[in-house]
């Protein structure tokens, strides 16, 4: 007979994430192990590797008393041989851990993750933006769907990140949807929050009359850094476009860009910088042309900075930039070319979206980590 588990004991967390690159979901995984020792919760972090160009944060991320192992074979592609190395080793690390609650991230995680454990052990997966849309042709976008539709039925909380994410969830017909919507460390937004423009420009080698328009983020596919590319040729007042970032598209972005981009305009490739405020901050606009997100840090970091914002209108960001905090258009190139275009033109459009966001205010770390804590308890409890 198994016990009846006490509000009181700790749970013990392990963490899957198929690799930690730089981007949201390192930033919202780091504060859940930081964080999740003061509700009782011992977490050991398990991730796999990044590409080069993507940026390692394994070792960066503060994860406060938590424990970190890496699974090398884990990675993003499908690879069969790897994967079943991958998942051998996760089944290691489980049967020795023993833990009360597998929380995976990500969807090379979520497929094996959620295969490993005992029959009561609580399974969670969160979805930090989703498959569906942006990142693959119809085909192969259905295919998964209908996979996580079998995997949901194993699984006790599909985590979405805010409401327009998990509707979209439940309509594909996933089962077990809850909305836990992330937090953000107020330490990390003060940077942005106190960034002066003057001096960002001047530690980036900016003039101080041009406009800037700045993208910060991995260059990929999904992230639509093409898109912006191509909408300058739609942006009428010259502009200076600096973009933060690097990936596997970088080449042929930097080839675009000195074959495509109209001769009014000059276009920067800066790299990984460790200093992202600066980059916001030296910005007059901050563009987010994506073709899918989830609750993309870029967009709360540049509210928090007080920056006008372009972005499509991908996951939450219509939430995010609600109330005229910011302008979200339709997911299309000609339609962010022309509003990049007129926030650019227009200093009196920037003064208003810039006000507005500096009305915004974010949900902290601490509150995430104590609803997500909380969420743990209750599924376990229900186990008995």
């Amino acid at each position: 007979m198994t016990a009846t588990r006490s509000p009181a004991d700790r749970l013990r967390v392990l963490r899957i994430v198929t690799r930690l690159n730089i981007g949201g979901p390192a930033h919202e995984i780091a504060p859940l192990c930081r964080l999740g020792s003061e509700h009782g919760v011992d977490t050991l972090l398990v991730a796999g590797s990044p590409a080069p160009s993507e940026g390692e944060l394994f070792d960066a991320i503060d994860i406060g008393s938590a424990r970190r192992a890496r699974v090398e074979a884990l990675g993003r592609a499908v690879r069969p041989l790897r994967d079943r190395r991958a998942l051998r080793a996760l089944r290691a690390i489980a049967d020795e851990f023993a833990p009360d609650v597998i929380h995976t991230h990500t969807s090379k995680a979520g497929l094996l993750g959620r295969r490993i454990g005992g029959p009561q052990t609580v399974r969670c997966h969160t979805f930090h933006g989703t498959v569906f849309a942006g990142h693959f042709g119809p085909l192969r976008s259905a295919a998964i769907a209908r996979l996580e539709r079998v995997l949901a039925r194993r699984t006790d909380a599909v985590i979405a990140l805010g409401p327009r994410l998990g509707d979209d969830l439940r309509a594909r017909g996933v089962d077990h949807v809850h909305v836990v919507e992330p937090g953000f460390d107020p330490e990390r937004l003060a940077r942005f929050r106190t960034v002066d423009r003057r001096a960002a420009r001047t530690a980036l080698g900016i003039d101080a009359d041009r406009i800037v328009v700045a993208i910060v983020g991995r260059l990929a596919p999904v992230k639509g850094v093409d898109r912006l590319i191509e909408s300058l040729a739609r942006v009428r007042p010259p502009v200076l476009v600096v973009i933060a970032g690097d990936g596997p598209e970088r080449a042929a972005l930097e080839r675009s860009a000195a074959r495509d981009v109209p001769a009014r305009h000059d276009v920067r490739f800066l790299g990984w910088r460790d200093d992202p405020e600066r980059v916001v901050g030296a910005a007059d606009v901050v563009a987010l042309p994506s073709r899918s997100e989830g609750v993309p840090h870029g967009v709360v970091e540049a509210l928090v900075a007080g920056r006008a914002i372009v972005a499509c209108a991908v996951g939450e960001v219509p939430a995010l930039l609600g109330d005229g905090r910011g302008c979200a258009v339709a997911d299309d190139t000609g339609a962010f070319g022309r509003a990049l275009d007129a926030v650019v033109g227009d200093a009196a459009v920037r003064a208003r979206l810039e006000a507005g966001a500096r009305a915004f205010v974010p949900r902290t770390s601490a509150a995430m980590v104590a609803e997500t804590c909380d969420l743990y308890r209750r599924l376990a409890g229900a186990r008995g």
